[in-house]
């Protein structure tokens, strides 16, 4: 998937900005199918996805591959249904078996949900309640996941940006916030370009108005 996304994300950028990419268009997309092909070889009889072929499925994991599976998909890129969904069947099982998940693993799994077809509303507001528990990357996911759909009649996405907006380091020239826990895998590591990468994408699609928007994209 770490190599996957990559291609995924370059040839989306190369598409919506009208851009002259000096990448063979037809080599990247030959890179796509066989990183999707490598994927599926990887996907467990149960749907989830671990570390190898043969190991446990593991929650952040097969989190991180629907996700980028449902980013192939709006790329314009054909990915198997039938794969996606059992991989999205295995993550509500693992909410609905797990009540106390760490609410930023939480937060993951319902992102990915909610941007690849959809989550369980008891799951999208137990993640949101637990607002207070997460970290500034984890509060973004959950208001990229409210958002996801969203048509403007539930406010609370608006509301993530506001709160992440108010924990934001700012200086005269740049915006990022910063982290220093990586709640999805659980090991302390400088997250701050993560973290900010995703609140930078909450706050495009949530307050446009925002002065932090060129602060954090050139942070």
């Amino acid at each position: 998937m770490s190599s996957f996304m990559p291609d995924v994300i370059v040839a989306q950028a190369v598409d919506k900005l009208h851009l002259k990419s000096p990448i063979d268009r037809k080599t990247l997309n030959d890179e796509v199918k066989a990183g999707l092909d490598r994927l599926y070889g990887f996907q467990h009889d149960d749907g989830g996805w671990g570390w190898w072929v043969d190991d446990q499925s593991q929650v952040f994991m097969t989190a991180y591959v629907v996700s980028g599976l449902g980013r192939a998909q709006d790329a314009g890129y054909k990915v198997e249904d039938q794969r996606l969904n059992h991989g999205r069947q295995w993550l509500e099982g693992q909410l609905s078996e797990h009540p106390d998940m760490i609410p930023d693993l939480r937060a993951y799994v319902v992102y990915a949900l909610a941007t690849t077809g959809g989550a369980p509303k008891d799951a999208l507001d137990k993640a949101w309640g637990a607002r207070d528990k997460l970290t500034d990357e984890g509060l973004a996911l959950v208001g990229l996941a409210l958002g996801a759909g969203n048509r403007g009649e539930d406010g609370r996405p608006k509301e993530a940006a506001m709160l992440l907006e108010k924990k934001a380091k700012v200086t005269d020239s740049d915006a990022y916030w910063s982290g220093n826990y990586d709640g999805l895998m659980e090991y302390w590591a400088d997250t701050s370009a993560e973290t900010t990468a995703f609140a930078l994408k909450l706050i495009v699609e949530q307050d446009r108005g925002s002065g932090l928007m060129t602060k954090a994209a050139s942070w």
